[in-house]
């Protein structure tokens, strides 16, 4: 009895004893992240989305002029290109078909067929996914001793624009052709009078709003001239006739259009009024580079995005020029000469070759598609890999992209 009392006052003094064990540490109160070190977590969380889109056709060459078209869209608000789509199967091309510039940025126009006369015309919409096709039997049904053919034609979303050449009485006049998708029959604008367009800066051109013919004007004998007419695509009524003792070149986009007459004049045009919105002289604005041809550009807000020379180092820059201050800026940002620095020492790997640069002033960015080459020099038109690079215009580089096959070749790229 004794013992069991002895054994249960051991049991309670142990039970009641000081527990000598370390207390477990309380958790420490959660510290609060710097500004600074949470502003560069949120940017490596946020992901990057494409600021406007485009879509990238090349072609797979099975031999020299032979190959399949491939298409991949840059989607805005998008982190990811589209796989690849096979063109030549979508729209039922042949493997000999070739691709024409066009000014509808979301309609394609091919061309195949090795007769001339029995060439098919065919256009693709992209958002649509919509074909239309027609010959140029269908175009030129009366070619005779006074009529011969254009050779190349221009689509929107609704018609075929093209011209012929009247060659009678005497001389040379160009006639300009439409053709509605949907209509069997041509419309025949009236002549333009001794005039050129073919293979050299001149020729038709459209959007869904407007056609343009810009041609060499040879009405005044002895005189270069140029001349331009645009129509309105749905009453096909003129909207703007033009013709310069000089060489101008007309940049489209949309409603608007931007004309440089030589050196001495750069204009910007509301095509839907007529009306010239600002005349302005091009004192301010050296070094602006524009294409040997009518073509699309980026204008907002009275501003057009467009490359600029740069005369010290022989090159030239994205840029913004605005009308209404009559002045420019251009990118200064060593991240893009580097980025395309194409010489010096050491020897750049790779080097980049700006093929084509695409602008969207609304996000103030840029694209650039370029060649890559990976031996230390340029072989034109036989990169060694393509890229695409988006940029601001403060030089910072947003993404970049390599076609995954070294023999796709670009053919457009065209902003949607």
């Amino acid at each position: 009895m004794r013992y069991l009392t002895n054994l249960l006052l051991i049991f309670l003094l142990v039970g009641c004893s000081p527990d000598t064990s370390d207390p477990e540490p309380e958790p420490e109160p959660e510290i609060e992240q710097e500004s600074e070190k949470e502003e560069i977590e949120e940017k490596l969380e946020e992901s990057f989305t494409f600021p406007f889109s485009i879509t990238v056709v090349l072609k797979e060459f099975s031999d020299a002029t032979n190959g399949e078209f491939i298409s991949i869209d840059f989607v805005h608000a998008t982190s990811e290109p589209s796989v690849a789509t096979n063109l030549t199967s979508l729209v039922g091309l042949d493997l000999n078909a070739f691709i024409q510039e066009n000014g509808q940025e979301n309609v394609l126009l091919f061309a195949q067929g090795a007769n001339i006369l029995e060439r098919e015309i065919i256009s693709f919409n992209l958002d649509t996914r919509q074909t239309n096709s027609i010959t140029n039997m269908e175009i030129f049904p009366d070619l005779e001793e006074c009529f011969g053919y254009g050779n190349h034609g221009a689509s929107n979303e609704n018609s075929f624009f093209t011209f012929r050449f009247n060659f009678c009485p005497e001389g040379e006049a160009v006639e300009p052709i439409v053709r509605n998708y949907s209509s069997i029959d041509n419309h025949y604008f009236e002549s333009l009078g001794p005039s050129f367009v073919g293979d050299s800066q001149y020729c038709v051109w459209a959007n869904n709003d407007f056609l343009f013919v810009h041609f060499n004007d040879k009405s005044n004998s002895g005189n270069f001239q140029d001349g331009l007419i645009v129509y309105d695509s749905n009453s096909l009524e003129i909207v703007l006739e033009d013709r310069f003792e000089g060489m101008m070149i007309p940049l489209i986009d949309d409603n608007k259009m931007i004309l440089r007459r030589n050196l001495n004049l750069l204009d910007l045009i509301d095509l839907k009024s007529g009306q010239t919105i600002f005349s302005n002289s091009v004192l301010n604005s050296e070094g602006l580079i524009f294409g040997p041809r009518i073509g699309k550009t980026d204008i907002h807000e009275n501003k057009v995005a467009l490359m600029i020379a740069n005369f010290d180092d022989l090159r030239s820059y994205p840029g913004i020029y605005d009308f209404q201050t009559d002045s420019s800026i251009v990118l200064d940002s060593e991240v893009y000469r580097e980025y395309f620095r194409n010489s010096g020492i050491p020897i750049p790997n790779p080097i980049r070759q700006p093929k084509e640069h695409i602008f969207d002033l609304e996000s103030e960015t840029f694209a650039v598609l370029y060649h890559g080459f990976t031996q230390g020099f340029i072989q034109e038109d036989n990169p060694d890999f393509i890229g695409l690079v988006y940029m601001n215009f403060d030089g910072e580089i947003l993404y970049e992209y390599e076609f995954e096959r070294n023999q796709w070749l670009e053919q457009v790229v065209v902003k949607r």
